[in-house]
């Protein structure tokens, strides 16, 4: 029984990992920064919620002030 949840838990993990990849956060603006755009899945921002769709992010970019990290940091 323990081999069974620990076999679904690894596979639950592995599923969030995927879904990160192919996602996209925002970090919410600063007082002196911009908010910025960072992969899924980068270390730069831990936040585990917010993420959104590839779609969102290129509508977010063109009509929020967000400056995306993937030049710097999340690629």
């Amino acid at each position: 029984m323990r081999e069974l949840e620990a076999a679904e838990e690894k596979e639950r993990r592995q599923a969030e990992r995927a879904r990160a990849r192919e996602s996209w956060k925002i970090q919410p603006q600063r007082s002196h920064e911009a908010a910025l755009l960072h992969r899924g899945d980068c270390s730069l921002y831990k936040s585990a919620f917010g993420f959104i769709s590839h779609e969102d992010a290129v509508i977010a970019l063109d009509e929020v002030a967000l400056s995306s990290s993937s030049d710097v940091a999340c690629r």
